[in-house]
């Protein structure tokens, strides 16, 4: 998939369907990931909400440097999925 605009989910649809595969791991595997992009997310959208970026080239921004954003995202993503994380609590 090219363009992940064409398809209007939230990242809550999307999270509600990561939740529905029945693996696991492969579960767990795409939570983390999708946990990493939201947080990255959540990171940059300040900046581009002061400087006056609309969403759709906010999200443009995402699509075309995904991998940027995954790795990003991914400490944090990794640290809040810990059954026993003790820096969490």
């Amino acid at each position: 998939i090219k363009n992940f605009s064409k398809f209007p989910m939230s990242y809550r649809d999307i999270a509600f369907l990561v939740s529905m595969v029945p693996s696991t791991i492969l579960s767990k595997i795409l939570s983390i990931l999708h946990l990493s992009l939201l947080y990255s997310l959540y990171s940059f959208e300040y900046k581009w909400c002061n400087m006056g970026m609309e969403l759709n080239s906010r999200l443009s921004i995402i699509e075309n440097c995904w991998p940027y954003f995954l790795g990003f995202g991914l400490p944090l993503a990794v640290v809040t999925s810990l059954p026993e994380s003790y820096i969490i609590r």
